[in-house]
């Protein structure tokens, strides 16, 4: 059996991941792999696998949501409403900045506009793509903010994960057609893969157990 795909079912991957990684061609290392990922969420997945471990902090979760949020943003967030996501986008960078040092929801909570903002994306879920893309980013942004103020714990990467999620399908979720939809998860991947280079998951690869055969063999 490859290795990879031994190793991923050996931690939970989904079936879909599974498969890819089957069809990785002999041999395939494990950066290549990385490299290759078509799927931002597996790369999410395993990001929070890792911070579940206890082998990485929060801030690479962060970081990529973050990146995605920005990408996403830029098509989505206009005017006043830009002013608003800037204002929450920033604390939340300061937080990530300042390793915890400060509660990105201080200045935030007597700012009525964003809490109407950020509560209408969330719970209004449109069947209309730029409404619904709209949703994720400020139920991603809500997420993050909320969890950050209260202090991050390994124990929250399910919650890390949704977060995550959302950033990503405030981009993935554009696509129209079923080749966009690749193209459109390729460029979400690229954006994680930029946030979180290879160095750091190779570290966290080799401080866990389960998957410390990965880089090793």
């Amino acid at each position: 059996m490859r290795l990879i795909h031994e190793r991923l079912a050996a931690i939970g991957a989904c079936d879909e991941a599974l498969e890819g990684a089957f069809d990785l061609p002999e041999p395939t290392s494990p950066q290549e792999a990385w490299a290759q990922c078509p799927n931002p969420l597996w790369l999410l997945w395993l990001l929070t696998e890792l911070l579940d471990a206890g082998v990485i902090s929060a801030k690479p979760v962060y970081r990529a949501s973050m990146a995605l949020m920005e990408e996403g943003a830029r098509e989505l967030c206009r005017g006043n409403e830009h002013a608003v996501y800037r204002r929450a986008y920033e604390r939340l960078q300061a937080w990530v900045v300042n390793g915890g040092a400060t509660d990105p929801l201080a200045r935030l909570r007597q700012d009525a506009m964003i809490e109407k903002q950020m509560c209408e994306y969330r719970d209004a879920r449109r069947h209309y793509a730029e409404k619904m893309r709209r949703s994720w980013l400020y139920a991603a942004l809500t997420r993050l903010l909320y969890s950050a103020s209260t202090g991050v714990r390994p124990s929250d990467a399910a919650d890390l994960y949704r977060a995550a999620s959302d950033a990503a399908a405030c981009i993935t979720f554009a696509a129209t057609t079923e080749e966009d939809g690749r193209a459109h998860r390729k460029r979400a991947a690229d954006i994680v893969r930029l946030a979180v280079p290879w160095d750091e998951w190779e570290q966290a690869l080799m401080a866990w157990a389960p998957t410390r055969k990965l880089i090793v063999e």
